[in-house]
């Protein structure tokens, strides 16, 4: 079976790092590696990580650049086939995760995402993801187990303070055309107060999201063969309930038409 490796970056969330430590060391899954990395925390979370020393295969607390330089930090460690970022205040949904979603890993996709628990309700992952799915949304990183060899080769852009994993996503699954699996198993409880959801909701998306699509959309433009008209007519209806501001509407509304038309007529 392939080793995991189970990534956790923390900053001043001492109770919600101690809630993350619980669940991944309830894992029953014996070929997983654990590693902690601290922003330099002032709250106890060190004081936290000292106690279990002896169960975390990798630990650090000191200050970085923010959660991307810490996640590329914890994917240098990293010795497993794949990658799951857990960040303090995410659990696992149950002690049995791991174990459940190995078998499915020796297929070698690059992402596998499963369900998550949200408010009590669960949200199972996406079947199938392709350009109009990541107008408004990602795969979460709590659910999504990340082939080892993607991040080190290209990890998370540092220049990018929200939406990184959003951007590596795009990166790997649309111009890259990686391989993605969607998985029935419920993987966490997801956390809604992380900075990436936080952001997003906070309707930031003209900061970060339409250039990065801009740029990768100009190195390839979306292939006729992804569309059909229906696909087009809900997405981009369901994207435009989601944005408040007019001009944004109609910025989104023009881009993708763009898009769609220079796709159809390559």
């Amino acid at each position: 079976m392939p080793k995991i490796s189970v990534i956790t970056v923390n900053y001043n969330n001492r109770e919600g790092l101690r809630a993350t430590l619980q669940s991944t060391l309830a894992q029953t899954y014996s070929d997983y590696e654990y590693i902690v990395i601290d922003g330099g925390s002032t709250d106890g979370s060190k004081t936290l990580l000292e106690d279990q020393a002896t169960r975390v295969d990798h630990w650090v607390s000191e200050p970085d650049g923010g959660i991307y330089p810490a996640m590329n930090k914890g994917i240098a460690i990293a010795s497993g086939e794949y990658l799951l970022f857990m960040n303090s205040g995410d659990t696992f949904y149950d002690a049995e995760v791991l174990e459940q979603v190995a078998p499915a890993l020796e297929r070698h996709r690059d992402f596998y995402t499963g369900g998550v628990c949200l408010d009590g309700k669960i949200r199972k992952a996406p079947t199938s993801v392709g350009p109009l799915f990541f107008f408004n949304q990602s795969l979460p990183h709590q659910s999504t187990f990340i082939r080892a060899e993607l991040l080190k080769s290209r990890p998370y852009r540092e220049d990018v303070p929200i939406v990184a994993d959003w951007e590596q996503q795009l990166y790997e699954l649309l111009v890259r055309d990686g391989t993605y699996e969607c998985l029935e198993t419920v993987i966490c409880n997801y956390d809604t107060t992380g900075i990436s959801s936080v952001c997003l909701a906070e309707g930031k998306l003209d900061n970060y999201v339409l250039p990065m699509l801009r740029d990768h959309f100009s190195e390839r433009m979306i292939a006729a063969h992804r569309f059909n008209v229906h696909d087009v007519r809900f997405k981009l209806r369901t994207l435009l309930e989601h944005v408040d501001s007019l001009r944004e509407r109609i910025r989104l509304l023009r881009y993708s038409l763009k898009l769609f038309f220079t796709a159809i007529h390559k």
